[in-house]
């Protein structure tokens, strides 16, 4: 497979992306083609990975194509050189330029893209990464390689990255970094820093060119066995007694102990509404061979967004950060074993939903030493409520004139039930009543029926949440004694399909118009 860069394209008239495939043999199978579908502006800087299958993915620098200088875009083709789905942007941040990408794509066609952004102008260029799965999804959102999660980067400029994977999903990233933050001491320096296969910083970023440091070291390129033991090789000016070298490095990665995760037996259970829930507040890490530990992964299976969530408060040199798209909180930090076995019995589950989704929630802990991993199941089982019926009311006085025609009660009354669309009943208890003088009226409407027992009230019919709501707001008040006795307190306490109880005040005023005018006419 190769890919280049061409200003001879028949439609795209400025420089274009273009690809030919090949086969074992050299020879090529059919015609090169064109792989950018913008045409707008130049397509530069091509870098195209292979999975097993034959199947590929072409990532590229595009100008102007993103909204604010150059971003980074990407095209999936299946081994026949057919795209798979659209042209597709990588970048999240589109401030200034993104550029110089690199893709590597593993075994089963999922891929790791890396590149430099130019928006950190505070600090100078960064390296960026993100992760894509097997159908061409973003795993997470693009993150900094050297400073992960935060909101700023390394003083300094790091650019011309690469990209490597290795077996079991973790990859290697190698790039140039010059400038005050992160140098070899003297120009540019060539670095690497390796992830796990949750995208997990291994360790600190590393000096390549431990040998020469003088002039400039850079245009590194990766390579990595099945074993995780990689080469770098990259340009050295003037090591070699003559301009410019070429120098590589190899490195072996030690066999490592995974830590081992001792959880409790059982589920744990979570009622909707209770707060939070631990995990596992009794787990048990051990390492055979390491004294520290490097990051931690809580992963959601069946993750809901927007009910779903884990909770965790940075501890110990151990941050935490959950993504909200994911469903997946990751701790990073070099800590001691004692401190992330505190650190993992600490995190929480919590479901925001008033209606939640009762399906089990498998929930996988992994944690790394920073060579390897190991990880345990934890299930959390979640319970519904049924939600309350609420009636809200306006509480304001009511006027009631002498003589004059009845007045509903609360024309404004409101009912919400977060769980039912239906009501099945209420009962309405009036008290502060006067005598044969008050009436309370309720006219049946539609599938609600209403029955009078004393100072009682009992709608019956399963009816919706708005029918219920009007046939409350049709209940009238009526005073038929002249005069009638002064201002009074009515108390309102009614129960919604015998599930919740409420009460309010509605205060009753009577005009006494006629009283008035007597008086008046005594006076003349």
């Amino acid at each position: 497979m190769a890919t280049w860069v061409s200003n001879a394209d028949p439609v795209d008239v400025e420089n274009g992306v273009r690809a030919r495939i090949f086969n074992g043999d050299g020879t090529a199978f059919g015609n090169e083609f064109q792989v950018n579908s913008v045409t707008a502006g130049n397509q530069l800087k091509p870098s195209v990975a292979m999975a097993a299958d034959g199947s590929f993915v072409v990532v590229w620098e595009s100008q102007a194509q993103d909204g604010e200088g150059a971003g980074v875009f990407g095209q999936r083709y299946t081994a026949i050189g057919a795209k798979e789905g659209l042209e597709f942007q990588i970048n999240q941040t589109t401030a200034k330029d993104q550029k110089t990408a690199s893709v590597a794509m593993a075994a089963d066609g999922s891929f790791v893209v890396t590149w430099t952004s130019d928006e950190g102008a505070a600090f100078g260029n960064e390296i960026y990464a993100r992760r894509y799965d097997t159908a061409g999804a973003a795993i997470d959102d693009e993150f900094r390689v050297l400073n992960p999660g935060a909101t700023f980067g390394i003083m300094g400029n790091q650019r011309d990255s690469m990209v490597t994977l290795t077996d079991g999903g973790g990859f290697i990233i190698t790039f140039t970094s010059e400038g005050s933050g992160l140098n070899d001491g003297s120009g540019a320096g060539v670095y690497a820093r390796r992830f796990d296969a949750a995208g997990l910083p291994i360790e600190a970023s590393f000096l390549v060119n431990t040998g020469e440091k003088i002039g400039n070291q850079d245009n590194a390129s990766i390579a990595a066995n099945a074993s995780g033991n990689f080469i770098v090789a990259w340009t050295s000016q003037d090591q070699d007694t003559s301009a410019s070298g070429v120098y590589a490095q190899g490195f072996t990665i030690p066999l490592s102990a995974p830590p081992v995760l001792t959880p409790p037996t059982g589920l744990v259970g979570y009622v909707e509404n209770q707060g939070g829930v631990f995990l596992d507040t009794t787990i048990v890490v051990t390492d055979a061979d390491s004294v520290d530990l490097q990051s931690a992964t809580i992963t959601i299976g069946g993750y809901f967004a927007g009910q779903d969530s884990l909770e965790f408060i940075d501890q110990n040199g151990i941050t935490g950060a959950f993504n909200t798209v994911t469903g997946i909180l990751t701790l990073i930090g070099q800590a001691s074993i004692a401190n992330y076995q505190t650190a993992l019995r600490s995190v929480t589950y919590t479901n925001g939903s008033d209606q939640p989704n009762t399906s089990d929630r498998p929930i996988t802990i992994s944690l790394s030493d920073g060579v390897s991993s190991g990880s345990i199941l934890r299930t959390v089982k979640i319970t519904a409520v049924n939600d309350l019926p609420i009636v809200g009311v306006t509480n304001s006085t009511l006027i009631f004139a002498e003589d004059g025609a009845a007045v509903a009660i609360d024309a404004a009354l409101t009912i919400t039930d977060l769980d039912n669309a239906d009501i099945t009943g209420a009962t309405i208890t009036l008290n502060g009543l006067v005598g044969a003088e008050d009436t309370v009226s309720f006219t049946n409407q539609g599938t609600i029926s209403g029955t009078f027992a004393g100072n009682v009230l009992t709608l019956t019919g399963t009816a919706s949440k708005t029918d219920y709501q009007a046939a409350l707001r049709s209940i009238t008040f009526q005073s038929t004694s002249n005069p009638p006795t002064p201002d009074r307190w009515l108390i309102l306490w009614s129960m919604m399909a015998a599930a919740t109880v409420w009460w309010s005040l509605a205060r009753f005023k009577f005009l006494r118009s006629m009283i008035l005018l007597w008086s008046r006419r005594r006076a003349r």
